[in-house]
Order: structure tokens, then sequence, then C-alpha cells
């Protein structure tokens, strides 16, 4: 039977930090920093959960640098009663949101685990069982530039994906997030982010973020392979899309090969520089 960890209540504390800048005409005074903190709640949930939520009123277009902290737990339980590897994965990915717009640098890996068991020959009836957890504290900054004066919900969540051969767990514990209302100097280049791709009845759909800087528009394109995870010199080639403001781009959905890893990238192009995304890699099932 697989295991499941179960959601336990939480502790909220929100702070206003001082530093009032203006007031606006709802009374709400524009602020330059916000926090928010929470404790002692567990999730498990295969899709995006928020885990920390806050405001933040900007009198003015500004920057926000945002500072989000949390304590993670990974578990994974597996059992050998055969010749045969067991393999157990779990992850955690996080990622801010300002209203419904993705801040930089999109989509990140707070934690993660990866374990392979191999087994000579066991006596008849024997079985290997190895139950791990993982835990620890991890930090990441994302930005957003120009944004706009007004009222801000900024929101950070957490997606959890792994397997195990008689189960697997996430856990989220203590956390803050904590909102700075800055002035940087501006990225120029434009940046992309690309998502884990989706897989259904053997048809593939990827999706990705794009930042264009200073650009008045960029040219992204997917390139997907199977074999090995080095890009050929003749991937199939699908695109090129063209953006012209920060936003999602979408591919798909494509027929893939169901014998193996497709393999993909993002390629992105303006003004004549061309840089590549991360390879990334699908399988035509889930585990």
């Amino acid at each position: 039977m697989k295991k499941v960890i179960i959601l336990i209540a939480a502790i909220t504390l929100v702070l206003a930090i001082s530093g009032t800048i203006a007031n606006a005409g709802d009374g709400t005074p524009s602020a330059k920093t916000a926090a928010v903190s929470e404790e002692a709640m567990i999730i498990f949930q295969q899709d995006w959960t928020p885990i920390l939520s806050t405001t933040i009123k900007t009198a003015e277009k500004s920057d926000l640098i945002i500072s989000l902290s949390t304590e993670s737990l990974l578990a994974t339980w597996q059992e050998v009663n055969s010749e045969l590897p067991s393999t157990s994965r779990a992850s955690l990915q996080v990622a801010v949101w300002i209203d419904d717009v993705l801040a930089r640098p999109g989509y990140v890996i707070l934690n993660q685990k990866y374990q392979t068991i191999e087994s000579s020959p066991l006596p008849l009836n024997a079985w290997l069982r190895m139950n791990e957890y993982f835990a620890s504290a991890n930090t990441f900054n994302f930005i957003a530039v120009n944004v706009g004066a007004g009222v801000h919900t900024i929101t950070a969540k957490t997606m959890p994906s792994g397997f195990g051969t008689t189960g697997w767990g996430y856990g989220v514990y203590k956390r803050t997030m904590v909102v700075d209302q800055v002035r940087m100097a501006k990225p120029t280049q434009a940046a992309l982010t690309l998502f884990p791709a989706s897989v259904m009845n053997d048809e593939v759909t990827v999706n990705g973020y794009m930042w264009i800087g200073d650009q008045k528009s960029v040219e992204v394109s997917l390139e997907m392979w199977m074999g090995s995870p080095t890009p050929p010199n003749d991937p199939d080639v699908f695109g090129p899309v063209v953006m012209t403001s920060d936003g999602e781009f979408n591919f798909g959905p494509y027929p893939i090969d169901n014998s193996g890893i497709t393999w993909y990238r993002a390629k992105l192009s303006y003004k004549g520089t061309v840089t590549y995304s991360s390879v990334m890699g699908v399988f035509p099932f889930s585990p």
C-alpha cells in the first residue's frame, strides 16, 4: 500500500514592516518591505500548492526582490525482492508569482533526492526494504522588474513529483518570505525558463516563460530528439514563436516515440544572439 503524508495545520504570521513611503487614496500605506511567516504545515498535493502569500503596495513603478526560505522534507519507501533494481525519486520545485506573473528565474528545484538499490539474488521469500528521509533548509531569491503602482499579491507555490516502489512523500515546514521594493539596474538581455513537459496519449506538450528584457521582440523554438541527451546536429525543430512581451509560450501537443526518453530544449534568438535552455527529458508515461 502506498504511503501518503497527511495535511497538518499551520500558524501564520504576516508582518507589515516599517518604511512607509506614501499613503494611498484608500488609506493603505505603500511599504518598502513586506513579509510573511508560517509554521508546522505538512502537505501532500501533486499540483502547484500555495505555501506563502503576502501583499505589498507600491506608490510608483518599482522592482521587487523576493527572498523565500523554507524547511522541506523528502521521503521515499523502497522494497527489493528480486534481482531487479529499485529506484526512487522525490523532487520539490518552488516558484513565485506577482499577481499572475511568474517572477524570475521561474521554476527552481528546492530539494531533490534520487536513489537506486541493486541487490544480488536474495534467498527465497527474502526482501530488502529502505525507508529514507531527507530534510534541509534552503533559500532562493526571485526578482520582478517594472512592477506597476498599486497593491500586488505575491504568492509562493511548491510542486512535488516522485516515485518509489511502496510510496513517496514530502513536507514543507517553517518558512518565510520577504519582499523588498528596490530600484535595480534593469536586465537588458532576454531570458527564458522551460517547464517540465506533460505527456498524454503519447503526445507531449512543452511550456515555458519568456522575459524579453529591453528587446522589442524575440524568437523561441523547441528542439526535440531521441537517444543521447547530447543535442544532435539535426533535431526536430518546432516554431519559432515570436514574443513581443513577457509571458508564457507553448509548443504541442506533438506525438512522441514511446520506446524511450524524448529530450528537448528551447532555443532563444534575438539580434543575432542565440542561447539555449538546459536539456530536459520526458518519459512517454509516468513511472
